[in-house]
């Protein structure tokens, strides 16, 4: 059962307003959160509830992390380095070389049939990529082995930044690493540095939001220590402040959300076929709860594999995750 985000810091933060998305059955009434944003634009003077930053993010390169030293991320990435010749290197995608950005889609392609449209579009949404690169083969600069993108933002919610996690693709000898939770804990060692910047770390919440497949949901779910899916809970400031944006995002990304499920279809197609997956697999933490849909049934084999029904995972990057999500790294560096 999922574990709601932990409610004691967040009720102490209500906000007087806030749109609260409800269960929409079509885009008709997307369209109608749509106005409502632009209402609270033009009470606040902001052109859109998700603001994508754009403070100045510097690239980084394996064990020497810019703005990650004192976090989360930097001993991790060391040991990384130091135990599987694997780095993790943060490029602003406006800083992206044109043969890198074909090198990546090349690779996500190879483990997930996409059409480069679609691909390029979700890309050019993103505010920076962490590039997975192999150094087992000696080399200088690696061999690329797999990305994932991220989009850090402000939102209608002045002290809550959120970080959007896109694409995630690792090459198959390079998964069981622990490079999906290294690269959250950087991104959020990264989201953390930026918000610093205008306002006080104590008065900062820095809320996940992740669309993922029953693969990378039961491999998160299984590192976190508390996580919510939508509709969040009422009330929160969490669910104030990501909610509006899961629709503006989804949209966005030119993908569709059923409002009845809150669960997307990302127009990709999984070559993973249920008689593939053990029985042993099909009840590992967190692929129960995907396919578990808020009316209580639940999706066929087929169906949870489809990628017509992803789902959104949410949760604030409080000591508790932190920690977990470190420790959970850990065991995947030490096995």
């Amino acid at each position: 059962m999922a574990t709601h985000l932990a409610t004691g810091r967040l009720r102490r933060w209500l906000v007087s307003e806030g749109l609260t998305v409800a269960t929409r059955r079509s885009l008709a009434v997307v369209a109608e959160a749509q106005r409502h944003s632009a209402k609270r634009a033009k009470a606040t003077g902001s052109d859109t509830l998700f603001r994508v930053s754009r403070r100045p993010l510097s690239s980084s390169v394996g064990t020497v992390a810019e703005g990650a030293e004192a976090g989360f991320s930097a001993p991790l990435l060391r040991k990384l380095r130091g135990r599987h010749s694997l780095s993790i290197e943060a490029v602003p995608m406006r800083d992206l070389p044109k043969d890198l950005e074909d090198e990546l889609y090349n690779c996500s392609r190879a483990l997930m049939l996409e059409e480069r449209q679609h691909w390029q579009r979700h890309a050019d949404q993103q505010s920076e990529v962490h590039i997975f690169r192999s150094f087992q083969d000696g080399s200088d600069s690696g061999k690329v082995c797999g990305f994932q993108f991220w989009r850090y933002g402000d939102t209608c919610v002045p002290n809550v930044t959120l970080i959007f996690g896109g694409k995630l693709r690792i090459e198959k000898e390079q998964r069981q690493k622990g490079l999906h939770l290294i690269s959250n804990l950087l991104a959020y060692d990264r989201a953390r540095e930026q918000s610093a910047q205008v306002k006080p770390d104590s008065e900062n919440i820095i809320a996940r939001v992740g669309l993922l497949n029953v693969f990378g949901f039961s491999s998160i779910v299984a590192a976190l220590d508390s996580w919510s899916v939508p509709p969040l809970p009422d009330g929160s400031i969490i669910g104030k402040a990501v909610e509006p944006e899961l629709w503006k995002w989804t949209e966005g990304s030119g993908f569709f959300m059923d409002g009845s499920t809150y669960r997307v279809d990302v127009c990709q197609t999984s070559p993973v076929k249920p008689e593939q997956l053990s029985e042993e697999w099909w009840n590992r933490k967190g692929v129960p709860e995907f396919r578990k849909l808020r009316d209580g049934s639940i999706l066929s084999p087929e169906e949870t594999l489809s990628r017509a029904n992803d789902s959104f995972l949410v949760w604030e990057f409080d000591r508790g995750n932190l920690e977990s999500l470190q420790n959970a790294a850990l065991r995947y560096l030490e096995e």
